[in-house]
Parts: C-alpha cells; sequence; structure tokens
C-alpha cells in the first residue's frame, strides 16, 4: 500500500528538479521489467537500481546523439524521453528511489 507521503515525495523530487515524472515512472517501470525477466528466467540477482540505472543511463546516453529530439522536450510516447536522466542523473536516480519505495521494491 502506497502512503500518500510517499507518493508526493518522489513527486515532488521530480518538479524540484525539473524531471518529467513520466519519465521517471517509464524508467521504472523498464526497471521492474528488468528484474521480473531476470528473477523468472533464474538468471541470479538482478542488479539493484542504483547499478542498473548507471548501466541504463550509459544506453540511453549513447542513443541520444541518433535520435532527433522530442518536441519541446515533452512526454509524447513511451520512446520519447526529456532526457533528465542524462542531465541530472543524480536527481533522477533519487527521485527512481523515492518511487521505487513508494512502490514496496528495490
Amino acid at each position: 500500500m502506497r502512503s500518500e507521503e510517499t507518493v508526493s515525495g518522489w513527486m515532488e523530487n521530480c518538479r524540484r528538479d525539473g524531471l518529467d515524472a513520466a519519465e521517471v515512472r517509464l524508467v521504472y517501470q523498464r526497471y521492474r521489467a528488468y528484474r521480473a525477466h531476470h528473477e523468472k528466467g533464474g538468471r541470479g540477482d538482478p542488479l539493484p537500481l542504483e547499478r542498473w540505472f548507471g548501466w541504463y543511463r550509459l544506453e540511453v546516453a549513447s542513443e541520444a546523439g541518433t535520435q532527433a529530439p522530442s518536441p519541446s522536450g515533452c512526454s509524447i510516447d513511451d520512446d520519447s524521453r526529456n532526457r533528465g536522466m542524462i542531465r541530472k542523473p543524480d536527481a533522477f536516480l533519487d527521485a527512481l528511489k523515492a518511487l521505487a519505495a513508494s512502490a514496496g521494491a528495490m
């Protein structure tokens, strides 16, 4: 069960740091999918959020140079990114951790 205070905490992190909450939620969903795939496949322990994010951020940064930016940096679809994770990785990771805590899994 999520507490209203925790949920608003990660969203407040996004507002304070100029991050797109939809981007944070999307990246967290990708982490959860990674964990589920890893655990179901018997591949051993999945990476903790901090280590996975470091890898994921490098992947996104390498793709950023080959893709056209999204209009106005807004979240139009699942593949458009505001690039907050590249510009502000520490703040983005803090928001991810807060979201994970509100979801009750890390």
